[in-house]
């Protein structure tokens, strides 16, 4: 039996997954306008194929994917363009600082396929309608354009916690752990933030930069609480003291 993606429902529409939400909430931050399962099609082959996001300023597709295409998938993207005379934005997982392919003309593999950064970056998208072209042999770097980093933060904080009803905060930055730090949000302080200091924690143990990326953590101190806002990994004390003993253990050979 296949496990199906729980529905979400957000700006009216009805998602047939988060992941498609999510992506929903990352056009906005980046206010690009999108429609959602706009038109069905038959392709070429007699395959009907309905795909998820409509960009009409941009004049593009985008289909949406857990995982990376299979070469079944990819065939429609491509048989879809073909058809339609407009490229398909192939977008795989969740949303990134990143690059994105998208399917080119009389190109049927992702080797020659044009990639593009989803940014606002000169107001391309309204001015010139399109997205920033990236060159193949420019390297991307998180950080390159300001308004990516936000639209993934926002795109991964997104809650939809209460039921299928989606509810997304102009200014939350959310961990793993859900937690906020903004102090309004934050209650009483409880636990062992009553009696540690995480920031003596990070000082002392030598450990203030996120293990998946790298990245400097941000700490909130009344609170005990921890956030990366370059992969979103967050949560409180006793996390934070568990990923140091982890550390520990690993550096004196212990599994």
């Amino acid at each position: 039996m296949r496990i199906k993606a729980i529905e979400t429902q957000y700006k009216g529409y009805r998602f047939r997954s988060r992941l498609e939400a999510r992506w929903a909430v990352y056009l906005d931050s980046l206010n690009i306008k999108w429609e959602y399962e706009k038109e069905g099609y038959n392709l070429e082959d007699g395959t009907p194929y309905l795909p998820d996001f409509w960009l009409p300023e941009v004049e593009m597709w985008a289909e949406v994917k857990g995982t990376l295409f299979t070469e079944e998938e990819l065939e429609k993207a491509i048989l879809l363009h073909r058809g339609l005379g407009f490229p398909v934005l192939l977008l795989e997982g969740v949303p990134k600082c990143g690059v994105y392919l998208a399917t080119t003309e009389g190109v049927k593999t992702k080797g020659g396929m044009d990639e593009y950064v989803l940014t606002n970056y000169h107001n391309y998208p309204k001015s010139e309608g399109r997205f920033y072209s990236m060159p193949s042999d420019e390297d991307f770097e998180c950080g390159m354009f300001n308004d990516t980093e936000v639209a993934t933060n926002k795109a991964k904080s997104a809650r939809f916690e209460h039921g299928d009803n989606g509810v997304v905060s102009e200014d939350d930055d959310l961990g793993e752990g859900r937690v906020s730090f903004k102090e309004r949000d934050l209650g009483p302080v409880t636990g062992w933030a009553l009696t540690v200091s995480i920031t003596k924690l990070a000082k002392d143990n030598n450990f203030k930069h996120c293990p998946n990326c790298g990245h400097e953590f941000q700490l909130q101190e009344s609170h005990g609480l921890y956030f990366c806002k370059y992969c979103s990994k967050g949560g409180g004390l006793k996390k934070f003291a568990e990923m140091i003993a982890k550390k520990i253990n690993q550096g004196a050979g212990i599994k």
